[in-house]
């Protein structure tokens, strides 16, 4: 089965469907894009943080799953096209730093181990 095809499986279809718009739509390399549905593995977040973007205008949409659902992917992307230089924990660092007041259960402990798991496996 093609790589692509093993991501999109990961998640269900009509968000693998918005991923990969958002991925063309900024341009993402392939590993880029692994990391976006990475990302929206790792977080699996609510509306409204469903790929744990925190900033508030990224929250916004929480009454319109769809809205809020790309605008999470768009703003994760806008991000890996930035910040993924190929470097995951160099990345994780920023993205779900540890010890920041916004995780009080210590999760962000365990994100690039999560991540490195998705990324060798989609």
């Amino acid at each position: 089965m093609p790589k692509a095809t093993t991501r999109a499986l990961s998640v269900p279809s009509h968000e693998a469907q918005v991923i990969e718009q958002v991925a063309q739509q900024y341009k993402l390399s392939p590993e880029q894009t692994k990391l976006l549905y990475t990302i929206r593995k790792v977080e699996n977040g609510r509306v409204g943080r469903e790929f744990g973007v925190l900033n508030p205008e990224a929250m916004r949409f929480i009454n319109d799953p769809v809205l809020s659902f790309k605008t999470q992917a768009m703003w994760a992307a806008g991000t890996v096209k930035k910040r993924y230089t190929g470097d995951l924990q160099e990345f994780a660092n920023r993205w779900a730093p540890v010890g920041v007041s916004n995780d009080p259960k210590g999760l962000n402990r365990n994100w690039v181990k999560n991540a490195e798991y998705y990324m060798e496996n989609m």
